[in-house]
């Protein structure tokens, strides 16, 4: 765990990773908070009051209203339907019952905005090592996968009957 030098919050464990396979697979450029969200990219720890706006934020309590979205992917710029270019990446380690009915409540307001992917601990433990490696990608591929989002981080396997 690590503090981060512009927004001075906490990157935990796998955030580096997952941000490092994003950053290799999509060739994508690290931008500042403060363009969020003008320009495709990656952003980190982008403060939940910059994406809620204020309806959907009484519906938080304050200690998620101070919390931030770990890695946020713009890949490109949708004007029509921008929510399906936006993705809150959530790297999730242990959690206790209040915080996973916290970030559910979280996640229900992200999903009216952006497309949210959440990475646990028990199912990337590679990730979760700070490894960049082909079981990384697969791990951080999976979890692409239950979101039902279509990005490819590593090639899809099609088995073919003789």
């Amino acid at each position: 765990m690590r503090t981060d030098p512009t927004s001075q919050n906490w990157i935990g464990e796998g955030e580096d990773a997952v941000f490092e396979i994003l950053q290799q697979t999509f060739d994508l450029k690290e931008i500042e908070t403060k363009f969020f969200p003008n320009y495709p990219g990656l952003y980190r720890q982008v403060k939940v009051t910059m994406v809620l706006d204020n309806d959907q934020l009484r519906y938080l309590a304050d200690f998620h209203k101070k919390s931030s979205i770990d890695i946020f992917m713009i890949p490109f710029n949708d004007e029509y339907t921008p929510h399906l270019s936006r993705i809150a990446i959530r790297v999730e380690g242990k959690k206790g019952s209040l915080k996973m009915q916290r970030q559910g409540v979280q996640r229900w307001l992200l999903e009216r905005w952006c497309r949210v992917v959440d990475v646990h601990k028990y199912e990337s433990p590679t990730i979760f090592k700070d490894k960049v490696n082909d079981k990384s990608k697969q791990e951080l591929q999976n979890a692409f996968d239950i979101a039902k989002i279509e990005l490819r981080i590593v090639p899809k396997i099609t088995k073919t009957f003789p």
